[in-house]
């Protein structure tokens, strides 16, 4: 139906025809801003086109919608509620109120936000809530609509090389006043279709088409990592499409909120191998040449350590010595946690950690943490310290240094057994031999 043949046959053509060439001759003026002679043309392109559409509506009708006549004159002041009626009609009016404040401040934030990465400039969100506030309060005394940031208005101001608050906002305003008090009978021709065209051409920049490509290009590199944010743009993207501007930012908030979540619960846990060419400690899976300790797992965890994912780090910890039982690899005599990237552990965490070092040390196994940073490292220090060796808890102890103590303790085990071998085995020689120059073979064991 929408945009069948039918629905072209309907089409109103001179409007199709006046908003082409409108928006032809936009993209076409914003070609001259490089050359000398005609930058003019590119920096006043709106209104000239405004201008000319205008005079030709005019002069021929051709059927296309215009503005029509505009009200004259500045609104007047007046008190927004003045009687009991007019407060009984705000109270069943705030939950819309909240609803559109929040659409306001949610929708300017955005798009301030936006210009502001683009130009390298720092913006408050209280600093932004506040002015949006102010100004709402001031706009609601003259009768005025919600007054919010709007993107089209941006782009065109941006686009038109608007770099400050006295051009964008105080310039703006008294350009609008004068030409409310003084022109308002020439906007009654200006074809609405013109207007129409100024604001797609303002906007075209906001689609962020390149953002996908970039996107695009990253997910060639890491695809598993950057996977999510590609998945939020199409979601957002077809969310806005289908259900509205609002809607659209409220499903991309919700699905971004949701894989928070989820990344916070099963945060990403990398098993580190040894790289011998720079002597840094990377990725397994992702340098095939580096190479693992030899019964030492090494290994280190990204985020925070607290109640909701505790589980899912002992639970990778014995998914890895399951495997090292099936492949037949060398049984784990040490573990050492990287974690230079956590930067805080809960109390339920903490109890859980507790709980598996000392079912590790009961199985002789050491476990040391490595590049402890912060809160974290405190609180390892000061609650898992009797369960740790001491030298782990020295300041900016590396995961070298983790290794090489585990290997350390390793072969003083190993010395120590083959000595208590040796010990126990000439004991039994001697004693073998005293039985049998005594003729007591049958006290032998």
């Amino acid at each position: 139906a929408g945009l069948g043949p039918r629905a072209l046959a309907r089409a109103h053509w001179p409007t199709v025809a006046l908003s082409g060439v409108a928006y032809a001759w936009l993209v076409c003026a914003q070609q001259f801003k490089s050359r000398p002679g005609l930058a003019f043309l590119s920096h006043f392109k709106e209104l000239l086109l405004l201008i000319a559409a205008g005079a030709f509506c005019s002069v021929w009708d051709v059927g296309v919608a215009v503005v029509g006549q505009v009200p004259e004159g500045l609104p007047e002041f007046s008190l927004p509620v003045r009687d009991a009626a007019d407060l009984q009609l705000a109270r069943e009016l705030l939950p819309g109120a909240l609803l559109i404040a929040l659409v306001v401040f949610l929708s300017s934030w955005a798009g301030a936000k936006k210009f502001a990465l683009k130009d390298g400039y720092k913006i408050g969100s209280q600093n932004e809530m506040l002015a949006l506030g102010l100004a709402n309060v001031a706009g609601a005394f003259q009768g005025a609509v919600p007054t919010q940031i709007g993107l089209s208005r941006m782009g065109i101001a941006y686009g038109m090389g608007v770099k400050s608050q006295l051009g964008a906002n105080v310039l703006v305003a008294a350009v609008v006043a004068l030409g409310v008090l003084c022109l308002s009978p020439a906007f009654a021709a200006v074809p609405r279709p013109v207007l129409n065209a100024i604001i797609v051409s303002g906007a075209a920049h906001l689609t962020e088409f390149e953002q996908a490509r970039y996107l695009w290009r990253v997910v060639q590199a890491d695809s598993v990592r950057y996977r999510t944010d590609v998945g939020v743009w199409w979601v957002g993207l077809v969310s806005t499409l289908c259900l509205g501007a609002f809607e659209g930012i409220l499903v991309a908030v919700g699905v971004s909120l949701v894989l928070i979540v989820y990344q916070v619960v099963n945060p990403p846990i990398t098993e580190l191998a040894y790289k011998a060419c720079n002597g840094k400690w990377v990725c397994r899976l992702g340098h095939p040449e580096a190479r693992v300790r030899k019964n030492i797992l090494v290994f280190r965890i990204e985020g925070p350590i607290f109640y909701a994912n505790v589980e899912r780090l002992q639970e990778w910890l014995e998914e890895q010595e399951v495997h090292n039982h099936l492949v037949g690899e060398n049984p784990l005599y040490g573990i050492v946690l990287n974690a230079a990237a956590v930067p805080f552990v809960d109390t339920s965490a903490l109890q859980a950690l507790q709980a598996m070092l000392e079912g590790y040390h009961k199985r002789g196994v050491i476990f040391v943490f490595a590049n402890t940073v912060s809160q974290a490292g405190r609180v390892f220090q000061r609650e898992l310290g009797h369960l740790l060796p001491p030298e782990s808890l020295a300041a900016f102890f590396s995961v070298e240094d983790s290794v090489g103590l585990i290997e350390s303790r390793i072969q003083r085990d190993d010395r120590l057994e083959r000595c208590v071998s040796m010990t126990y085995g000439s004991a039994l020689v001697t004693s073998s031999g005293r039985d049998l120059r005594g003729g007591r073979l049958q006290d032998v064991p």
